[in-house]
């Protein structure tokens, strides 16, 4: 089969939906199937060694197809940019698909957030006759409801009704866990037919037979002290002002430290908050890359 992966996020970018579609392609291709990847251009979320890279907008890596289609910004930017990003990518995605695909496309799979790019599953639907899987990660709109980013009730109506289209544009859709099934078949019981819980995988040869080398706390200066670590997205979904508060109340224990690694919208007004309190126990260090990542700290 040829597969069309749609997904925001592909290394060298470090998160984790970069690294899980890197896997589901190299694990198709396994399988024998032909896999192109269309994928935003690398800018956000690298490792130094990647910054400043020119990438071309079409390669093969490791025999899979890679289109990377340059966007408007939509991460460290404000709600309202982002959400014109958003909105014009899949249009972006489609016109660059076209561009590099000629022959038919067997299955489509998208990888969402962000929502929007669910539209690229119908366009590649209706115009290959091709299978269309949905994998949805976040419950959009209502994250954005239930961290207060999103009150406007005809903006609301607006992204339930573009998230009901993408539900039953799919032929199946796809979430990771039993509580977003349950969530999900609440608000839309006639979905059940097509409703399907897929868990998260993770790729574990990497990590197996590592010795510690301590490598990560000569690299920070952190010899001998006890970490709390948070490595990941910087955003407003992981709440990390309460890590600040807890460090804050246990300044005085000199031996502890929490060591934030990644980045995201939220990164700067973190250090700032950290530097207004003037805790000393509080560390920010860019992400690290995969290549680097086993070896333990």
């Amino acid at each position: 089969m040829k597969i069309l992966l749609i997904t925001d996020s592909y290394p060298p970018e470090i998160r984790s939906a970069s690294h899980l579609m890197q896997e589901l392609a190299e694990g198709l291709k396994e399988r024998g199937h032909k896999i192109i990847v269309c994928t935003s251009y690398p800018q956000y979320n690298l490792s130094d060694e990647y910054k400043n890279i020119e990438f071309p907008e079409y390669t093969k890596e490791n025999d899979i197809e890679i289109i990377r289609v340059k966007t408007l910004p939509h991460h460290k930017v404000n709600f309202i940019i982002r959400g014109i990003a958003q909105l014009s990518m899949p249009y972006i995605f489609y016109k660059k698909i076209k561009k590099y695909i000629k022959e038919k496309i067997d299955a489509v799979i998208v990888y969402t957030p962000p929502l929007p790019l669910a539209k690229v599953g119908e366009l590649i639907k209706k115009e290959f006759s091709s299978r269309y899987l949905l994998n949805v990660q976040d419950i959009f709109p209502q994250n954005a409801i239930d961290l207060g980013i999103l009150k406007n009730k005809m903006l609301i109506k607006f992204f339930e009704q573009m998230e009901y289209k993408a539900y039953k544009n799919a032929d199946i859709f796809t979430v990771h866990s039993e509580g977003n099934y349950d969530f999900i078949l609440n608000r839309y019981p006639n979905f059940k037919d097509k409703l399907y819980v897929l868990h998260n995988w993770v790729e574990t040869k990497s990590f197996e037979d590592v010795d510690s080398t301590g490598e990560f706390r000569k690299r920070y200066g952190l010899e001998n002290r006890f970490i709390i670590l948070f490595a990941g997205v910087i955003g407003p979904s992981q709440g990390l002002d309460f890590v600040i508060e807890v460090a804050e109340n246990i300044k005085e224990l000199k031996d502890i430290c929490f060591l934030i690694v990644g980045d995201g919208m939220e990164k700067e007004r973190l250090e700032k908050l950290v530097k207004e309190k003037q805790l000393n126990n509080v560390y920010f260090k860019p992400f690290v890359s995969k290549s680097e990542y086993p070896k333990r700290g």
